[in-house]
C-alpha cells in the first residue's frame, strides 16, 4: 500500500469535523485557518473520491471549532457544539443538520449543554450519543446526552464517572458497551477509560400521528458573556502543585471512580 497525493482543499482547514457520507463522499465542516486558530470557519466542503474534487457547501449556522459530527441513518449529518472564535469566549450549545442532497445546513433545537471537545457516536438504533466535553476552558463536565433524529430531540443520559473532552468513543460490539477512552481534563490529559452499556439508554420515542412539531431554533442559545480564554483545542490550564492532603483526597476519589466503573460493568 502507498499514499498518493490528492487535490488540494480550496482553503486551509485544520481541526475540522470530518464525516464519511453514505455515498462515500467526505464532509469536512468548520475548523480553523491557522494552527493558532486565528480564524474559525463557518463553511464546509465535500470531497468526492471518484473525481478527486472538492465542492463548497452552503454556509453553516455558526463558525465552529472543537465541534462534533455524526452520520444519521437517513444520510444527513448532525453537527454541534464547539467554539466560534479563537478565544473560545462562548462555547456553543447550538446544533445543525447537513443535508447532502441540497449541500446545505439547517439549525435545529439546541443541545441540553454547551460543549467544546464533545464526541458523538451513532449507536445501533440510529440515535446519536453525545459524550461530555467542556462548557468552558476550566470546566469539563460529566454529562452525556442523546439525539433522536426522528423526534428531533436531545435527552439526557447517565453521567460519566470522570470528566473528559477531545477523547475517543467507540462501540465494543461483543459486550454492547460504549467505550470512552482518554481525552483531556482541564488540568491534564486523562488516563481514565470507562464503559457505558447500550442497554442503559432510554427507549426511542414513538412517532405520534402527524409527526413531531417543529420546535424552531432559538438563536439566543449561544449568546451571553464570555466563559473562558485561550484556544478552543487547548486542554492545558496551569494549576498549583497538590498538597499532601490533596493527594490523599485524590486517592479516595480514584478508589471511588474505580468502584463505580466496576459496578457499571457488572450491570
Amino acid at each position: 500500500s502507498s499514499f498518493e497525493p490528492l487535490s488540494d482543499l480550496p482553503a486551509p482547514r485544520g481541526r475540522a469535523q470530518v464525516v464519511v457520507l453514505s455515498d462515500g463522499r467526505v464532509l469536512a465542516a468548520g475548523g480553523c485557518t491557522t494552527i493558532a486558530c486565528s480564524s474559525v470557519l463557518a463553511d464546509a466542503v465535500v470531497y468526492d473520491p471518484t473525481t478527486d474534487t472538492w465542492q463548497t457547501t452552503g454556509p453553516m449556522s455558526s463558525p465552529r471549532a472543537g465541534h462534533y459530527g455524526a452520520l444519521l441513518p437517513d444520510g444527513r449529518v448532525l453537527i454541534g457544539g464547539g467554539c466560534r472564535e479563537q478565544t473560545c469566549a462562548t462555547v456553543l450549545r447550538s446544533a445543525e443538520i447537513f443535508t447532502p442532497d441540497s449541500m446545505s445546513f439547517a439549525a435545529i433545537g439546541p443541545q441540553l449543554q454547551q460543549r467544546v471537545g464533545a464526541v458523538a457516536l451513532t449507536v445501533p438504533d440510529g440515535r446519536v450519543m453525545i459524550s461530555q466535553g467542556c462548557s468552558n476552558r476550566t470546566v469539563c463536565d460529566l454529562t452525556n446526552e442523546l439525539y433522536d433524529s426522528e423526534a428531533g430531540t436531545f435527552v439526557p443520559l447517565d453521567p460519566a464517572v470522570t470528566s473528559r473532552g477531545f477523547h475517543a468513543l467507540l462501540i465494543h460490539q461483543p459486550t454492547a458497551e460504549v467505550l470512552a477512552n482518554g481525552g483531556c481534563q482541564p488540568a491534564t490529559c486523562s488516563w481514565w477509560n470507562e464503559t457505558f452499556l447500550l442497554s442503559d439508554m432510554p427507549a426511542p420515542v414513538e412517532m405520534p400521528d402527524g409527526g413531531f412539531p417543529d420546535a424552531g431554533y432559538d438563536a439566543g442559545v449561544d449568546a451571553g458573556p464570555g466563559v473562558g480564554v485561550g484556544g478552543p483545542c487547548d486542554c492545558s490550564v496551569p494549576v498549583a502543585a497538590p498538597s499532601r492532603g490533596a493527594g490523599r483526597t485524590f486517592g479516595l476519589l480514584s478508589a471511588a471512580v474505580l468502584l463505580t466503573i466496576r459496578r457499571r460493568r457488572r450491570r
